[in-house]
């Protein structure tokens, strides 16, 4: 009776510990989309600063080649109660049409 127990506690204890990589290595592939996401959010932010100032609601060009499965969206828009020569740019990015990642940023008309 008591090995029937023992190896009762043993297969539980193997059962939760596979079950903990399992949760591990999922939370470890969700963190590596959101790493890729910021980081393409990031290099697209960059190009659209890099770029001649437009007027919002302006449309700029995709400066980055997204990998297989991701794809991003640029928009901009004129901040509420200042002048034409700010606007706020949004990049967002996609995996498989799911929203991964977020940046916002600010560019500004330099004479």
């Amino acid at each position: 009776m008591e090995q029937v127990v023992a190896v009762s506690v043993m297969g539980l204890a193997l059962a939760t510990a596979l079950g903990a990589v399992g949760t591990g290595a999922l939370a470890q592939r969700a963190t590596a989309f959101r790493d890729d996401a910021l980081a393409l959010a990031e290099a697209q932010m960059e190009y659209v600063k890099s770029q001649p100032f437009s007027a919002a609601p302006a449309t700029y060009p995709l400066g980055v080649t997204a990998p297989s499965g991701f794809s991003l969206s640029t928009t901009s828009q004129t901040l509420p109660s200042t002048d034409s020569h700010v606007e706020r740019v949004q990049v967002t990015v996609l995996k498989n049409g799911v929203v991964v990642g977020y940046l916002e940023g600010y560019k500004v008309s330099r004479p």
